[in-house]
């Protein structure tokens, strides 16, 4: 062979192996959008279709008249169990119970404290020893108290304030200096100083409600208060106070 012919590198097998020029890449077209499945036309939005809605085809129908609304926010006096922002006091359940409000019994005898005399000679350490009329008869309801099975079953009350609970509170008022002692389960304060028999089986008895001061009646044999029976156990819990200071053996 023409040596002459030889390549630069040689006719040996080590030698670089010759590629073609690089050139672009080519790839097929993609087809025009205005043929591409589901696409509208590149220029323009794709449009969706408009709901309907009640009064008109508003993408978003205005709030009075969206279905099941009335108004944005219905004004309290008109949302469904209100009667105004706040319901008044009166109209409130748990405020409209007999007895946690001024009866007419009790706003027609009030009394200036500062004529009480809530500290009579018997007031103090061994009260009970020192009260100065026949006492020891009284000892809880007594079964002349004839409204009593009624009533007590209509308030779903079985008993009232022991003598016990009644004489430990006259026991810390005394040694704390107060004239006053928490009727059980009541709003009133009995002035328990205050009390007074009247002939064999009555007491008169002063007490507060709502830091105010009322005068009051009581029968102990039958159980009433101011010449009636009592409407709720509030007022049984003030009768039956009033005379366990007044006749009960503690």
């Amino acid at each position: 062979m023409n040596q002459g012919n030889r390549p630069a590198g040689g006719w040996g097998n080590n030698g670089p192996v010759p590629h073609p020029a690089a050139g672009p890449t080519i790839r097929p077209a993609l087809p025009p959008a205005v043929n591409r499945p589901g696409l509208g036309r590149p220029d323009r939005p794709v449009l969706r279709p408009t709901p309907s809605w009640p009064n008109g085809n508003h993408p978003v129908a205005p709030l009075p008249n969206r279905p099941g609304w009335d108004r944005p926010v219905a004004p309290l006096p008109n949302r469904p169990g209100w009667n105004g922002p706040i319901a008044p006091l009166p109209n409130r359940p748990a405020w409209n119970r007999p007895g946690w409000d001024r009866p007419n019994w009790v706003l027609n005898r009030p009394v200036n404290i500062n004529t009480i005399n809530v500290r009579p000679s018997w007031w103090g350490p061994g009260w009970a020893g020192a009260r100065p009329w026949r006492y020891g008869w009284y000892s809880g309801i007594p079964s002349s108290w004839g409204w009593w099975p009624g009533s007590s079953l209509a308030w779903g009350v079985t008993s009232l304030a022991s003598a016990a609970i009644i004489a430990a509170a006259i026991n810390n008022a005394v040694r704390d200096n107060n004239s006053a002692i928490d009727v059980t389960d009541s709003p009133y304060q009995l002035l328990f100083g205050s009390v007074s028999p009247e002939g064999e089986a009555g007491v008169s008895f002063r007490f507060l409600l709502g830091g105010e001061a009322y005068e009051a009646s009581a029968d102990c044999q039958r159980g009433w208060l101011n010449g009636r029976a009592p409407e709720n156990p509030e007022e049984a819990q003030l009768i039956h106070a009033a005379c366990q200071v007044a006749y009960a053996n503690f």
